[in-house]
Order: structure tokens, then C-alpha cells, then sequence
């Protein structure tokens, strides 16, 4: 089964191949930068999959997630989104 697949029950997991996807947004905190200048970054409203099956909890990221944690290491180094050097 591909991991694009879908039943009437919703979109089917990679890891425990269950029906139990469910699109979330998450505040979503990471690291960010090389080991001797590591900042953490906060990420509101990030787009993604999370698998409801509780011995699973599985968390998938695609680029709408991508885009979102970039645009929020951008605003924590005080530089200019991808959009934001576009419109100039």
C-alpha cells in the first residue's frame, strides 16, 4: 500500500499502515544552526499529519510544513522570507 493511499476512514499511516491520520496544526519547537550557535525556533501553525493510533503517534511533515518552519527561522534570524525578497 502506498503511503498516498486513503480509505473511507481517512489517510492511511506509513509506520503502523492504519487509517489513522488526521491533519493537525502544531506549535512546533526545534533547533536550528551549527552546534556552537544553535537558536531554538518556535513555528506557529504548522501543517501536518498526525497518526491517532496511540501505540504509533507518527508526525508527518510535507512542504506547506517546510515552508512554514522556514519562514519561521527567518523571522528568528531577522532576515528576509523567500516571499518577502519576491515582493521586493
Amino acid at each position: 500500500m502506498s503511503a498516498d493511499q486513503r480509505t473511507g476512514e481517512g489517510r492511511l499511516c506509513p509506520s503502523c499502515g492504519r487509517p489513522t491520520l488526521q491533519p493537525r496544526q502544531i506549535e512546533d519547537e526545534f533547533e536550528y544552526g551549527p552546534d556552537d550557535e544553535r537558536i531554538t525556533v518556535i513555528a506557529h501553525n504548522v501543517p501536518v499529519q498526525v497518526c491517532q493510533n496511540p501505540e504509533c503517534g507518527e508526525t508527518l511533515y510535507g512542504p506547506e510544513a517546510a515552508r512554514v518552519r522556514h519562514q519561521a527561522i527567518c523571522a528568528a534570524l531577522g532576515l528576509l522570507t523567500s516571499e518577502q525578497i519576491k515582493a521586493l
